[in-house]
């Protein structure tokens, strides 16, 4: 895996969007991580390791721990990290934000986990173009993460990211320490795991046997025999019953099978004289019903008589009516005919006085035309003379509204020399509004002044109070370690007086000692009056202050950042008060001032803000002073014309009255206009009316006569009808056998049956005849059936039949009953014979089982458990490229090896480490390497395991490698051969990066990330490229 680029927000110390592009610094760079102690060079590997499996470096820190404290909640917690491997390029991204949940306010959170692969462009380019992986939950990703790179976190942190505190812990640690670091580095809990599966297979054989022990003892006492060969002989007695009793159950069979046959024979011959006696029963019915039947049959024929003759009689009567029907028609005719007459002979009568009326009616139509010019001649005048009445009001009305005009006019021109006045003085106002402005700026920023200050003054405050808690809490934490650190050395230096002590005892004159190398031995180490000292009490010490001294160094990041904001917040605090200093007022009178000046802003804007609207009111007085000019001269011209209208009527008026001519006697031309029009409508109303009637009563005279000679034929022809059909149904009744004594004026219509009751009767008719015919064949074929045939003993036989079915059922029960017992029996012996099977074979397994887990489990020889024993052959293998490494940064001085001696019994022992001297050609012990020499061997035990890892994993190449501090306890010899070992690791085709302060790897490592501390409590990043 080699890293691309980084970008991080909101996480650590870096607050605002931060990007780092490790492709820039090259083909497989070595390069420095550097800045200042809690400046955020470990946050970057943390950055690294927490876009991949959402934890910091070793899988201790999460989100919470992680989050910037400096940052707003609007601001998100983000990681973004690009990488290659092998040819693929790959992008994990992960987010946290706040968010407030919409209706109730609640402060929620909101996670993104996210990974994409690089399919067009290059990572670096915002046009590049990604390939979604997998998204959602935190384990997803990471789960998908450990598959892709073959680590998991902790691998991760020991392979390729080696974290602070943690360097030196695979070297130093024990056999149980380093157990636990490689069983998590390559998985070897499947061998523990196949130990314990083991185990329980072992339990789960030895249950079985138990098990079929204790089935097979249960099985023999419910059959209450104690061998299976007793159980045997109790089945062939079981079948030998059962047959005997299945040959009784044949023999009783036959017997109730021919009881049964008795009985239905005897049931069906008593269900045969039952129904003879039912047939003669209904027989009798029906000779009872046999009268009525005879009345139907004569009331059928009657019917079906009536319906011959019906036809006939229905058409006579038709005929009948007819003929009185034109008789009444010939006589309403011959009425109607002698009224016409009348009333012709009534209108005669009239016809002189008609023609008097029609005379009157020439002589008026020959006056009323002259008199009604007349009449219109007069009202024309009458509406001339009202017209000129009008026009003249007009007139007056208009001089009026003239008048009206032009004092408008006089009002308007007032107004608009004050107008003009106003806006002169606008004008004025807008050249003196800039000064009002640039005087109220300056106050304005006085007052900003004032308010920066004190709000500086605020935030300086409560920076001094997080510092002097954080101080405290520092002299705290470092009186706290001095205090453990003073313990530790107290027992470190008993534990050395007692380990002394025991080497003295072994010490023996003439042998080398194992220290020093020395023969003789003049003052060996004593017994201490003290006692014992506990080694585990010293190692739980030393963990306590390492612990300690952890915490101590995560708390230096928080203290100074605490400090930066207080020296930073002190600088502004002086800064802004020497501004407030050159301000030539106080606050208060500063507030007054402003006021007032925004006042005369506002004032004069206000103003400047009226000018349009006055000149615009000023140019619609303009327009209406036009327009009523406009109307003025239009009301003039109107009122020349209306006085020549008036002109003109008055010459029209005197050509009317000398037109009128009216004859002699008439006072009131329209009225009487009127009454000899209305005399003139009446007249020829009359004589109309009377015409109409005349012609109408010629032409009723002419159609009523013809309807007369019309009626008195139709009644002749029905006469003549009326007859004939009387004779034809007279005829018809005397075809018929007349039962029911019908003449010529008998009513067929209450005789009548309807067609439903007809065949009604003959239905019935018909049943009655078929059921008297059905029932005698019945009853002669069970008289012959029944001939000789006595009535059986029904009950007697059924006894019999019940008495053998219960015989039958009881011995069936027998049967059931022995067959059970025999089933159970057969295979209760089938379970024995399989349990003893079955049993031999699971005993022999159990013994394999147990034994192999004897093996595994450290019952051997060497009394090595399998994943101890595995997890020496990884170490072995780690230590064979460790040793390259070591052997080069030490110039072939050191190696290391594992001692593979029992401690004491201990079956987690053989992991422990010592070094080969090659100075002195004798082990050493691992704590007896100086700080340096012990930072070079963790350094190749970190490329060895590194080495391994990548041997183990197969397809995954691990191209990089971040070294967190330790490099300040090397020599300058030292480190120049720790440079040439990490310059062979990139000639290897790996980067390599290195978290250190050290001022030595500045000016070595020309290639550098810089860190630097910003004043808002965050981070920034500098890029130092070698050149």
């Amino acid at each position: 895996m080699k890293p691309i680029s980084i970008t991080m927000q909101g996480f650590g110390s870096y607050i605002q969007s931060t990007t780092i592009d490790f492709s820039s610094l090259g083909e497989n760079p070595i390069f420095l991580i550097t800045g200042s102690t809690g400046g955020g060079k470990t946050t970057i590997l943390d950055a690294m390791c927490f876009a991949l499996y959402c934890k910091a470096t070793g899988g201790r820190r999460s989100w919470s721990s992680m989050r910037s404290t400096a940052a707003d909640d609007a601001l998100s917690t983000s990681v973004d990290f690009s990488f290659q491997l092998g040819d693929e390029v790959y992008r994990f991204y992960r987010s946290q934000s706040v968010y407030y949940v919409r209706g109730s306010g609640r402060r929620d959170i909101r996670e993104e986990h996210i990974c994409y692969r690089l399919t067009d462009g290059l990572p670096t380019d915002k046009q590049a173009q990604w390939e979604l992986l997998v998204s959602g939950s935190e384990t997803k990703v990471r789960d998908y993460a450990q598959r892709l790179l073959g680590l998991t976190c902790e691998q991760f942190s020991q392979v390729i990211v080696l974290p602070q505190g943690d360097f030196l812990k695979l070297l130093r640690a024990n056999s149980n320490g380093k157990a636990e670091i490689l069983q998590t580095l390559f998985a070897t809990q499947m061998w523990s795991q196949i130990t314990d599966k083991m185990k329980q297979h072992a339990n789960t054989l030895s249950k079985e046997v138990g098990e079929l022990y204790a089935t097979k003892t249960a099985l023999l006492e419910r059959e209450e025999v104690e061998t299976m060969e007793a159980l045997e002989e109790k089945c062939i007695r079981n079948n030998s019953a059962l047959c005997v009793f299945q040959t009784e159950l044949k023999q009783l069979q036959k017997t109730v099978k021919d009881t049964l046959e008795q009985l239905n024979q005897a049931k069906e011959l008593q269900q045969k004289i039952i129904q003879k006696k039912e047939l003669e029963r209904k027989q009798s019915n029906l000779y009872d019903y046999a009268p009525t039947i005879e009345e139907k049959k004569k009331l059928l024929s009657s019917a079906k008589q009536i319906e011959q003759i019906y036809p006939y009689w229905q058409n006579y009567q038709a005929a009948k009516k007819a003929s009185i029907d034109k008789r009444t028609a010939y006589q309403t005719a011959q009425q109607v005919f002698e009224q016409a007459q009348l009333y012709q002979k009534q209108l005669e009568e009239q016809q002189e006085n008609i023609l008097n009326q029609k005379e009157q009616i020439v002589q008026l139509e020959k006056i009323l035309p002259d008199l009604e010019r007349s009449i219109q001649a007069i009202k024309r005048i009458d509406a001339q003379n009202i017209q000129q009445r009008e026009i003249q009001e007009i007139i007056e009305k208009k001089d009026a509204k003239q008048s009206q005009i032009q004092l408008q006019i006089n009002q308007i021109e007032e107004r608009m020399q004050k107008g003009t006045l106003y806006l002169q003085s606008i004008d004025a106002e807008y050249q003196r509004l800039p000064e009002y402005k640039e005087q109220l700026l300056i106050l304005q920023t006085y007052e900003q002044r004032y308010l920066t200050w004190s709000q500086i003054k605020k935030e300086h405050k409560k920076a001094k109070q997080i510092f002097d808690s954080s101080f405290a809490i520092k002299q705290e934490k470092e009186h706290i370690i001095a205090q453990k650190q003073e313990q530790v050395s107290h027992i470190q230096t008993a534990v050395l007086e007692q380990t002394a002590m025991v080497m003295a005892q072994e010490l023996q004159e003439n042998k080398p000692c194992p220290v020093c190398g020395s023969l003789h031995h003049p003052a060996p180490a004593v017994q201490n009056s003290s006692g014992q000292t506990d080694t585990a009490q010293l190692s739980a010490l030393r963990k306590e202050l390492e612990q300690l001294q952890t915490d101590y160094q995560q708390y230096l990041q928080t203290f100074s950042h605490a400090q930066a904001v207080l020296d930073e917040k002190t600088n502004q605090l002086k800064a802004a008060l020497e501004a407030c200093q050159e301000i030539p007022t106080d606050y208060e009178h500063l507030q007054i001032q402003i006021k007032e000046q925004k006042e005369q802003v506002q004032k004069s804007e206000a103003l400047i803000a009226t000018r349009k609207k006055s000149e615009e009111r000023l140019q619609t007085l303009s327009d209406e002073q036009s327009r009523l000019k406009e109307t003025y001269e239009r009301k003039k011209e109107e009122i020349v014309l209306h006085q020549q209208q008036m002109a003109a009527i008055e010459a029209s008026i005197r050509e009317l009255n000398s037109s009128i001519q009216l004859p002699s006697g008439i006072i009131n031309a329209e009225k009487e206009w009127n009454n000899m029009q209305r005399t003139l409508k009446q007249l020829k109303e009359k004589t109309a009316l009377w015409d109409t009637k005349w012609m109408e009563a010629c032409s009723q005279i002419a159609v009523e006569k013809a309807n007369l000679e019309h009626a008195a034929s139709a009644q002749t022809e029905a006469i003549e009808a009326e007859e004939k059909s009387k004779q034809v149904f007279t005829k018809q009744l005397e075809t018929v056998e007349n039962t029911l004594n019908i003449d010529i004026t008998s009513n067929l219509e209450p005789l009548r049956i309807s067609a439903q009751k007809i065949q009604e009767l003959e239905d019935t008719i018909q049943d009655y005849t078929t059921q008297v015919q059905t029932i005698r064949q019945q009853l002669h074929q069970l008289t012959l059936q029944l001939q000789g045939q006595a009535e059986p003993n029904i009950a007697s036989l059924e006894t019999e039949y019940m008495q053998l079915q219960q015989q039958h059922d009881a011995l069936s029960l027998k049967i059931g009953a022995q067959t059970q017992q025999l089933e159970n029996s057969q295979k209760a012996l089938a379970q024995l014979q399989e349990i003893t099977s079955n049993s031999k074979a699971t005993e022999a397994q159990y013994e394999q089982a147990s034994r192999l887990y004897q093996l595994l489990s450290g019952g051997n020889p060497k009394k090595i458990p399998l994943q101890q024993f595995i997890l020496g052959i990884m170490l072995d293998d780690i230590l064979t490229y460790a040793n390259e490494f070591f052997s080069l940064l030490s110039r072939g001085r050191y190696s290391l090896r594992r001692l593979e001696g029992s401690a004491g019994g201990n079956a987690k022992s053989g992991l422990d480490l010592e070094v080969l001297d090659g100075f002195t050609g004798a082990p050493r012990s691992i704590e007896t390497l100086s700080g340096g020499e012990q930072f070079l061997a963790s350094l190749s035990l970190a490329f060895g395991l590194s080495d391994v890892v990548q041997s183990y994993s197969g397809s995954v190449r691990l191209d990089s490698i971040f070294i967190d501090e330790g490099f300040g306890s090397l020599d300058q010899d030292t480190l120049d051969t720790a440079m040439k070992a990490l310059s062979q690791i990139q000639k290897m085709g790996r980067t390599v990066g290195i978290i250190s302060h050290v001022s030595e790897l500045k000016n070595r490592i020309a290639t550098q990330i810089q860190v630097h501390p910003s004043k808002n409590g965050g981070s920034s990043i500098t890029m130092i490229k070698d050149a």
